[in-house]
């Protein structure tokens, strides 16, 4: 989205640089396996529209744990989609669905 970049700060652009091979990395791999690509978003998918949910329902600002979430969203995608590039930390859907429960998402 626009500004994104610059809300995220410029303490996240090497994250952000990870994240832009990681998307490189997954469509030079598409060509093999679309089947094993959609399997993959199945498990991606339901958590960012669940923590996508619950963000249009707050009415106020963003909580810190839900960006913290988010960020960590994009890690279970570079885990998902393009480990050999690296990821931050350990990430699974079992941890974020547990996170997203403490939120009330």
């Amino acid at each position: 989205a626009p500004g994104f970049v610059s809300a995220a700060g410029t303490r996240r652009l090497p994250d952000i640089h990870r994240y832009v091979r990681g998307v490189e990395f997954r469509l030079e791999k598409l060509n093999g396996d679309i089947a094993r690509d959609h399997r993959r978003m199945a498990d991606v998918v339901p958590l960012e529209q669940r923590l996508a949910a619950h963000l249009r329902h707050l009415d106020r600002a963003v909580p810190e744990e839900a960006t913290a979430l988010g960020w960590q969203l994009e890690e279970l995608r570079m885990s998902v989609f393009a480990q050999p590039i690296g990821v931050h930390g350990t990430v699974s859907p079992k941890r974020i669905r547990r996170q997203l429960d403490a939120l009330g998402a």
